[in-house]
């Protein structure tokens, strides 16, 4: 299972397109940037890059002057129509959850205070480009209770699984607008693996540093390639529009060469080497949870204005001058297991009679490894992370 819950706090001072496979490269540009500046996180670590775009583009909707530049700039919304790409993004993936074989969801959800005016246009295009849901509240006599109200929507969006995205003492009088972004996500594997195979066995954190995981096991065809720093998979899910890719290091202590590989251009020239190989898998189960407040990481990748009191300008919003980005916070869950994902076209070797089958290529993930889940028909990167230890759930 993968679910991601975004939240964006505002508090007062006193069938494909061209927009959607425009939206869908600028957002992968900008996870492999989210992901770099992420890389100092220690430990396991779980990203939705497809979420944030959807909270920044709410709040492009109603920013202005240097505030919404910087923001364009860095989400590289510059020149996109983002409403109209998202809805139609948005709409997909709607439309791929009517298959039985996966539930994949983004809900968005506008939580203003009841006594703030903001602008009429400003409400109605989150309403009409991202189905956002209006829910007034009463930050300024009860905070702790709209906390609770945003916490509960977010659990029912997720199935429960990320609770308490707003913490104790998040909110305050202060606040005036919310915006909040929940993806969910789950699916089987298009070859899910035999359970009676799984087997404990060692996973090497670092060169000096073993613990025991529980390791699945499956021989069959799979989207195989490898370069000189790392072995290349692409799992299928049971749906064929989504697939998890991992970057395997050769090395045991290869995973920061790989990382600091790990760009757009990397990760496009490596998914065209991919090729039909037999492969015999080992990786482990994993569950992550991640928690971020994004603040300074934002800030560091060009969006400073809208979280300073005096400088940001959101008055696409509200006439009354004072909004500021107060908090970006972010909650991620991923499960994998051998059933599939919980959060294609499987292409087989036609061999001759007189062939003599190859030797599989053994992809044993029993260190340290970098894994990505996109839609396959554009290949928007939906979610992206690292697994260090999969015996620890929380990268915190």
């Amino acid at each position: 299972m993968v679910w991601s819950g975004w939240c964006l706090l505002f508090g007062l001072c006193s069938g494909w397109g061209a927009a959607t496979e425009s939206l869908v490269e600028r957002n992968n540009a900008f996870a492999f940037e989210l992901y770099q500046s992420l890389g100092n996180t220690p430990g396991n670590l779980i990203a939705s890059p497809f979420s944030l775009s959807v909270s920044m583009s709410m709040v492009h909707a109603g920013a202005s002057g240097e505030t919404a530049r910087q923001i364009s700039e860095t989400m590289h919304f510059t020149g996109l129509d983002t409403g109209a790409a998202f809805h139609e993004f948005i709409l997909h993936l709607k439309a791929m959850e009517e298959k039985a074989s996966v539930q994949l969801r983004s809900a968005q959800s506008l939580w203003v205070d009841k006594s703030y005016a903001f602008r009429e246009p400003f409400l109605n295009a989150l309403k009409t480009y991202y189905f956002s849901e209006l829910q007034p509240v009463d930050f300024m006599a009860d905070a702790e209770t709209a906390r609770t109200e945003i916490n509960a929507w977010v659990e029912q969006q997720t199935q429960d699984k990320i609770r308490n995205l707003l913490p104790p003492g998040t909110l305050n009088a202060m606040i005036r607008l919310v915006l909040v972004n929940a993806v969910y996500f789950k699916s089987q594997w298009a070859h899910p693996f035999d359970p009676s195979l799984t087997r404990e066995m060692p996973f090497t954190i670092v060169p000096d540093e073993e613990t025991n995981v529980m390791m699945m096991s499956r021989q069959g065809d799979y989207l195989y390639a490898e370069d000189d720093e790392a072995q290349w998979l692409e799992l299928l899910y049971a749906n064929q529009d989504l697939s998890m890719v991992i970057l395997l290091p050769k090395a045991t202590n290869g995973l920061s060469g790989v990382e600091s590989k790990l760009t757009f251009a990397y990760f496009e020239d490596g998914l065209k080497k991919l090729h039909s190989r037999d492969v015999q898998v080992l990786m482990p189960r994993f569950k992550i949870v991640s928690s971020f407040v994004l603040n300074d990481v934002l800030q560091s990748m060009g969006v400073t204005e809208a979280f300073h009191v005096q400088k940001a300008d959101f008055s696409g919003m509200s006439k009354r001058p004072g909004l500021w980005m107060s908090d970006v916070i972010h909650k991620v869950f991923v499960e994998v297991n051998e059933e599939g994902t919980e959060a294609a076209a499987a292409t087989g070797a036609i061999m001759s009679l007189t062939s003599v089958p190859a030797s599989p290529v053994v992809f044993q993930a029993d260190r340290p490894f970098v894994f990505l889940i996109r839609e396959r028909g554009q290949g928007g990167i939906l979610f992206m992370g690292r697994v260090s230890d999969p015996t620890r759930l929380a990268a915190d």
